[in-house]
C-alpha cells in the first residue's frame, strides 16, 4: 500500500475500517479498533484535515446527528488500482475485435467460480450458498459484510477486486447479479446499492420471502407466486 501522505499506524488503522464498512459512524469504529471514542476522534480530525475522509450527518429529531465516515476520492488513492485506464482501452478493442467474447468469458467465468464455492455449501439452503459465496470471495480479495435486516440477507461489498473492469464494462455487474439469481435460484435476489452510481458499497438483498418459499417447498409444500 502507497500513500500520498505519510500516516501513523493508527490512522491508517482507522483508514482501512472505513474502506472495510464502505461508510462507518464513531461508535462502529471504535468497536471495531478496539478504541475509545476520545482516542478515535483526534485520529478521525487528522484525517478529514488531510482530504482522506469525509462524513455527511444522518438523523433526525432532537439529540445529536450521527456523523457517518467515508473515503474521499484521495483517500481511495491510498488503496491503488492502476488497471482502470488500461481496462478502458482494452474492453473495446475485444468487443470490436470479437463481438461476445467479452460476455462469454465472464459468464464461464461466473460460472466455474459457483461450481468452487459449491464444494463448500454444508446444505441446500439458501444461507449455505451465501455462506460459500462469501467464503469464497473473501479468498478471492473482496471486502464485505453479510448482516440481517429482519428476516432478510443482506450482503455489502466495499471493496469490489473488478471495479475497474465493472467501471469499464458495466455489463460485468448485470452479469454478477443474474448468476447470483440463478445459483440462488430466486428472480427476487436485489441489488439495492451499487459503486458504479457512487454508493459506498455495492448491496444485495435475499428477500425472506423467497428463502421461505424454498423451504416449504422442500417439505412438500407450494407457495402460489413463488419462485425457485
Amino acid at each position: 500500500m502507497t500513500a500520498m501522505f505519510p500516516l501513523t499506524n493508527a490512522r491508517l488503522q482507522v483508514l482501512v475500517a472505513i474502506k472495510q464498512a464502505g461508510e462507518a459512524d464513531v461508535q462502529h469504529l471504535a468497536a471495531e479498533l478496539h478504541l475509545t471514542l476520545s482516542a478515535l476522534r483526534p485520529q478521525l480530525l487528522q484525517l478529514q484535515a488531510k482530504g482522506l475522509i469525509s462524513y455527511r450527518l444522518e438523523g433526525t429529531g432532537p439529540g445529536r446527528r450521527r456523523h457517518v465516515y467515508r473515503l474521499t476520492q484521495e483517500g481511495e488513492a491510498m488503496f491503488p488500482d492502476n488497471s482502470r485506464v488500461q481496462l478502458s482501452e482494452l474492453v473495446p478493442l475485444v468487443e470490436n475485435a470479437v463481438p461476445g467474447l467479452m460476455e462469454s468469458w465472464f459468464k464461464d467465468r461466473l460460472e466455474r467460480l459457483w461450481a468452487e464455492d459449491a464444494r463448500r455449501v454444508r446444505d441446500d439452503s439458501t444461507e449455505a450458498k451465501v455462506e460459500a459465496g462469501v467464503t469464497g470471495a473473501l479468498s478471492r480479495g473482496y471486502i464485505g459484510t453479510t448482516d440481517r435486516d429482519g428476516d432478510d440477507i443482506v450482503l455489502r461489498v466495499a471493496h469490489c477486486p473488478l471495479l475497474a473492469l465493472s467501471s469499464a464494462w458495466p455489463r460485468a455487474c448485470a452479469l454478477e447479479l443474474e448468476s447470483m439469481r440463478k445459483n440462488l435460484k430466486s428472480e427476487h435476489v436485489e441489488r439495492t446499492a451499487w459503486k458504479l452510481d457512487g454508493d459506498p458499497v455495492c448491496e444485495f438483498r435475499v428477500p425472506a420471502a423467497v428463502r421461505s418459499a424454498r423451504a416449504a417447498s422442500r417439505n412438500g409444500y407450494h407457495l402460489v407466486g413463488a419462485r425457485g
